[in-house]
């Protein structure tokens, strides 16, 4: 029973969290123009009577319902955040920022499709044979324009496919010369976003990883914004030192950007442990590969 409950207690603690922040802020701004003895008619007051009458819980109840509300809302800006997050990523203040947990992320991606089209390469006799003839039309084109071709690609199409079948570092720069995959490697990416509604059900402990990391992501990047807010308050109304509070509202901003990549992670560690699969790894072991024609491939080797 308790293990059913922990999902929605977790859907509720951001929103909640956030909230009564927004709201202790709110109280701080407005408390000195609501005294009930300044209010004898009015809104205020029948508030306050209200609230009298109530107890205190159901006061706790309507203020936490409340919060519930503007937490809802300003968790709906955790998207903004992020990005947020992102931009700072890509500044000079990048060395306080997880990017290099992204990058990581990305390289994942990067050599789960090349792994996919190089196991494809050792056990496809036709897919062998296709390279041979492109490597060949390559070599045809860079003739016909008097390019000369780097060491291992000037060779016989053959002989090639032979020391690629044996030599790792030849397969990679050979397979890497004649096939684009930047389509492939951004549609894996977004797999990757699909991939948690895919898995529920049928990989419930990869997804109960991956929805922990989530949700510290949306309560750390939830928390953000309210308490922004309340530390711009205090400074206002209290003391400018509580400015130096920033700082707190920065760890959690990188906290959440960090939980959010680690979230990815389980991911991309379950589909490179073949736990999982992307639709998109799925169709290069089956379908055409991304082949870039001769004159992408001549452009490709004068980039090196």
């Amino acid at each position: 029973m308790l293990a059913a409950l922990l999902p929605g207690l977790r859907d509720l603690r951001a929103p909640v969290a956030a909230g009564y922040l927004w709201l202790f802020g709110l109280w701080l701004v407005f408390a000195p123009h609501l005294e009930p003895s300044a209010h004898p008619t009015g809104v205020v007051h029948d508030v306050v009577t209200l609230g009298s009458a109530a107890g205190r819980a159901a006061v706790t109840a309507a203020v936490t319902f409340a919060a519930y509300l503007v937490g809802v809302v300003s968790i709906a800006a955790n998207p903004l955040i992020n990005r947020l997050g992102n931009l700072l990523a890509a500044t000079r203040l990048r060395r306080f920022m997880p990017r290099a947990q992204w990058q990581r992320v990305r390289a994942t991606i990067i050599s789960l499709v090349y792994l996919r089209i190089d196991e494809r390469f050792l056990a496809d006799g036709v897919i062998r044979a296709e390279t041979a003839r492109r490597l060949h039309a390559v070599q045809v084109a860079a003739g016909a324009h008097g390019t000369t071709l780097a060491a291992g690609f000037e060779a016989d199409p053959d002989i090639v496919i032979e020391q690629a079948r044996t030599i790792p570092a030849v397969r990679a720069r050979l397979l890497d010369a004649l096939l684009d995959t930047a389509d492939p490697q951004e549609e894996c990416r977004l797999d990757l976003l699909r991939t948690p509604v895919r898995i529920v059900g049928r990989e419930a402990d990869i997804y109960a990883a991956y929805d922990r990391y989530r949700a510290e992501y949306e309560l750390r990047m939830g928390l953000v914004l309210p308490f922004t807010f309340l530390i711009g308050t205090l400074a206002v109304t209290a003391n400018p030192w509580w400015t130096a509070g920033i700082f707190v509202s920065a760890i959690l901003l990188y906290l959440g950007v960090a939980a959010n990549i680690q979230a990815s992670t389980v991911l991309t560690e379950s589909v490179g442990a073949r736990r999982i699969d992307l639709p998109t790894l799925e169709r290069l072991a089956t379908h055409d590969l991304p082949w870039r024609d001769e004159n992408g491939v001549l452009i490709h080797l004068a980039e090196q």
